[in-house]
């Protein structure tokens, strides 16, 4: 087996899965020292979403937040036509409306 192993492809996997994780981690400490409302910050989460969103997602990206306020502005935002929820339920999901 000698010569036959590329360390080089698997450091750069590794070095891959760590530089992502340092960005979610940057991404959360971000949002955590926030100077916004906590309604503000849900909203802005929101505004990056490109695809469907369970409430879980707020909740693992918030976690300072509590689930009576991610609740309340989830509803806020689907009366004013911001969000539209796709399924109920446990693992209820939710996009974003498309603004014209």
């Amino acid at each position: 087996y000698q010569g036959d192993h590329n360390v080089v492809f698997w450091m750069k996997i590794f070095l891959d899965i760590v530089l992502a994780a340092y960005k979610e981690l940057n991404c959360v400490i971000k949002n955590c020292i926030s100077t916004h409302t906590k309604r503000k910050r849900i909203e802005k989460y929101i505004d990056r979403q490109d695809n469907p969103f369970t409430k879980e997602n707020v909740r693992n990206m918030y976690p300072d937040i509590s689930e009576s306020t991610i609740n309340k502005t989830l509803h806020a935002l689907n009366s004013q036509g911001y969000i539209k929820l796709v399924s109920k339920g446990r693992n209820a999901t939710w996009i974003k409306r498309k603004l014209t």
